[in-house]
């Protein structure tokens, strides 16, 4: 029983964790549209999201927003 309760919680962990990565990246690549500079960010990102490296693709993602802080004036 308790075997099952944790291998729901994980299960809501990645899916939780999966679809935050998918809003992320839609986000970037609209960033990604408004931006002359630094592209390689969002499509970095989009590659460690989908290779399931989470850690590395949120701080990946945070790069991306901080180098395109101009697309949000």
């Amino acid at each position: 029983m308790q075997t099952s309760f944790l291998l729901k919680l994980l299960f809501t962990i990645i899916i939780i964790n999966r679809l935050i990565n998918f809003v992320l990246c839609i986000h970037t690549y609209y960033i990604l549209t408004k931006t002359e500079f630094n592209k390689i960010y969002p499509i970095i990102d989009t590659i460690t999201a989908i290779l399931l490296i989470s850690p590395l693709t949120i701080i990946l993602f945070l790069i991306a927003y901080q180098k395109n802080e101009l697309a949000f004036e």
